[in-house]
């Protein structure tokens, strides 16, 4: 990949464009189906599910529960934190500022790049689907990480290559999260 700069120069030229096409499309499907995906990445909602399910596994003795919930949160929490690191040193302007996909201002406080309720999703999700194996976990869990990826583009939130970012960030933390111990 030694032409990542030139990925990181069109990016933004990509971003324009897909954020242009999305201002004319609207819907109450599409309304509901973002607030279920901005749902599924906000820390608020991921934190208790997570602490439930390690209550559950807990109380059941199940082991397998147990390690999934908790290489969730070590999954979250690493991509979290590498997500911080990124948006205080990238420095982004979001899309409803109307600056442009090219506004970055490091060490200023914006913050849409890397997209952190994505990174959440994608952890959470990416541990969970490594941790347990039952029919069906895959298109579940990934789906709803995406639809959070969607829903953070399609409100206005994050430009594509915010959302793209942080959808590998969190499946690397969720995927070192769980296949360790």
């Amino acid at each position: 990949m030694r032409d990542w700069h030139l990925t990181l120069l069109l990016a933004p030229a990509f971003d324009e464009r897909a954020h242009r096409s999305h201002e004319s499309t609207g819907s109450a499907f599409a309304d509901v189906s973002s607030e279920v995906g901005r749902l599924f990445g906000e820390h608020t909602v991921l934190l208790p599910g997570m602490a439930a399910l390690y209550l559950v596994g807990k109380a059941t003795h199940n082991p397998t529960v147990e390690h999934a919930s908790s290489a969730a949160f070590k999954g979250w929490i690493l991509g979290s934190a590498i997500t911080g690191m990124l948006k205080l040193s990238f420095g982004r302007e979001r899309p409803y500022e109307g600056l442009g996909p090219h506004a970055f201002h490091p060490f200023s406080g914006a913050n849409a790049f890397p997209s952190g309720h994505t990174t959440a999703a994608f952890a959470v999700a990416t541990a969970l689907d490594y941790s347990v194996e039952f029919r069906g976990s895959s298109t579940l869990f990934y789906g709803l990480a995406s639809l959070t990826a969607a829903s953070r583009v399609y409100d206005g939130k994050h430009w594509v290559s915010d959302v793209v970012a942080g959808a590998v960030i969190g499946y690397l933390s969720g995927r070192w999260a769980a296949t360790r111990d």
